[in-house]
């Protein structure tokens, strides 16, 4: 018997036995109730990993019964069985909350391969739940360690690069992707030359809201150097990395330093990912990422690349 419990909630007894001997034959271990009732009472006592529930009756509120098992801390989906005229089905589902649903008569390959699908989105969501959790403990230890650069307050790169191949590891186990950017302050020598200190840490400090402002929570800014921020950004792949650089690059263009408008800057943005599949150390990330910035440097500055493909 699989250790993936299955809950059903089905008022006629003859569809519930035939419903339970579907599931029940490909492995599943089903808990079945006729009542709103006995489910609530168990669900205080198991989390199942999938629910099934009659969409088809006045017996109980269909909607209630969905916001009380989504309310676990876990993710729960929700299958409904419906009716077999199709539009009478949408408009039980589109009302319901449920994640999917079913017309009669219900076979029991479209069934079985039903909840299986949902069973490997909550698989999914559980692990990125899990990977969420795992980044947010990482900040909060780095920031007891007391890693960071003062202007920008972001993680210093000489501290964080101890733990940062975590990230790696960690997209590896759960086979996600991981990207990381690195931008650049265009002429920043030389703009470091015609301004004093304190426009200089203004331009650092107004670029680091902008990035905070643009990231998600899991993702990583970290001070790579002077004029340089690096940020990693789990789960993400190349195209949504480079959607985001594109849109710091953007934001920092046009930004106004004064009234007077007088200071203007730009960025230039290395871009570089590790695939769902693909085994490559941090350090060879880093590598493609300053190779793809030195790119977009050496064509002018002020925009996005890419490293080459060998």
């Amino acid at each position: 018997m699989s250790e993936e419990k299955v809950f059903l909630l089905h008022s006629d007894s003859v569809e519930r036995s035939k419903l339970q001997h579907f599931l029940e034959s490909n492995g599943f271990n089903v808990y079945k109730f006729s009542k709103p009732r006995e489910l609530s009472d168990e669900l205080k006592l198991k989390i199942p990993h999938l629910v099934i529930l009659r969409g088809d009756t006045k017996e109980y509120s269909i909607p209630q019964i969905v916001r009380e098992i989504k309310s676990s801390q876990e993710y729960i989906p929700i299958l409904l069985l419906c009716p077999s005229v199709e539009s009478e089905a949408e408009k039980i589902y589109n009302g319901s909350g449920a994640d999917t649903f079913l017309t009669q008569p219900i076979r029991k390959t479209n069934l079985v391969s039903t909840v299986n699908l949902l069973l490997e989105v909550r698989k999914v969501k559980s692990e990125n739940t899990q990977l969420l959790d795992e980044i947010n403990k990482l900040k909060i230890f780095l920031n007891k360690a007391q890693g960071t650069e003062p202007i920008t307050n972001f993680y210093n790169f000489e501290f964080f690069k101890k733990i940062l191949g975590v990230e790696l590891k960690r997209a590896q186990r759960y086979n996600f992707p991981l990207s990381i950017m690195v931008c650049a302050i265009d002429n920043y020598e030389k703009l470091k030359e015609s301004v004093n200190e304190a426009d200089i840490n203004s331009i650092i400090l107004n670029i680091s809201l902008l990035i905070r402002q643009n990231i998600r929570d899991l993702d990583i800014p970290v001070y790579y150097k002077e004029g340089h921020i690096m940020i990693v950004m789990p789960h993400t792949g190349l195209e949504g990395a480079v959607t985001l650089a594109e849109r710091l690059r953007a934001k920092v263009a046009g930004f106004k330093t004064d009234n007077k408008n007088t200071m203007r800057f730009t960025l230039s943005v290395g871009v570089a990912e590790r695939g769902e599949s693909e085994n490559i150390s941090f350090h060879d990330m880093c590598k493609g990422a300053l190779s793809a910035l030195e790119k977009a440097v050496s064509e002018g500055g002020n925009r996005v690349a890419i490293p080459d493909i060998v």
